[in-house]
């Protein structure tokens, strides 16, 4: 609801009148999220010259490395629906920390299936899952579709294997891609970059 207010220009009088008088909108609202999730995260840049008035950086702002550069800000972990692409959960963090560590809040409850990428490796072994089960707040049996890093794929012998280990890992990729969506709003859109 803050996104669509957000990206509308609505007050809250106005998003509420939205709602009743849009069946779109309704129907949007009212939407029942399916068993499958994709996790994923993206990096937002904080300005680099931004400075308090003690002239240090916001201390809440971090460093990370994608690829061969270098990004400054935080990140914004966000789940999507893999049918709809409808984004239902959202969690900000330090931009050092990584996706697998926020993965549990992200996770509606009702989640049958996960679909991730590389950065979510391991994740059904971590306490914060493990509790999260034992608790009683995500099903037990989530069926996680986590993608193989490429460097153990790079790593294998030419042949059959390695071929249908590549097929595999594309097939696996092609729903997690569906929520590059929301990162695109965010950043270009809702001009976070």
């Amino acid at each position: 609801m803050y996104c669509l207010q957000q990206w509308f220009g609505l007050s809250d009088e106005g998003l509420e009148g939205a709602g009743y008088d849009s069946q779109a909108m309704r129907g949007f609202i009212g939407i029942d999220l399916a068993r499958e999730s994709v996790p994923d995260a993206t990096v937002i840049e904080a300005p680099s010259s931004t400075k308090n008035e003690t002239k240090a950086g916001d201390a809440e702002m971090h460093q990370t490395k994608k690829g061969n550069a270098w990004h400054v800000g935080m990140k914004a972990h966000f789940a999507a629906d893999a049918d709809s692409g409808l984004v239902h959960s959202v969690h900000a963090a330090a931009a050092n920390e990584s996706d697998v560590a926020h993965v549990h809040e992200l996770l509606h409850g009702q989640e049958e299936v996960v679909f991730a990428d590389a950065g979510y490796t391991g994740a059904h072994k971590r306490d914060e899952i493990v509790e999260a089960v034992e608790s009683g707040e995500i099903c037990a049996d989530i069926d996680w579709h986590v993608a193989q890093r490429r460097s153990a794929i790079r790593k294998m012998s030419e042949g059959p294997a390695k071929n249908t280990r590549r097929a595999l890992e594309r097939n696996k990729a092609q729903v997690p891609a569906r929520v590059e969506h929301p990162s695109r709003v965010l950043k270009s859109l809702v001009h976070h970059r």
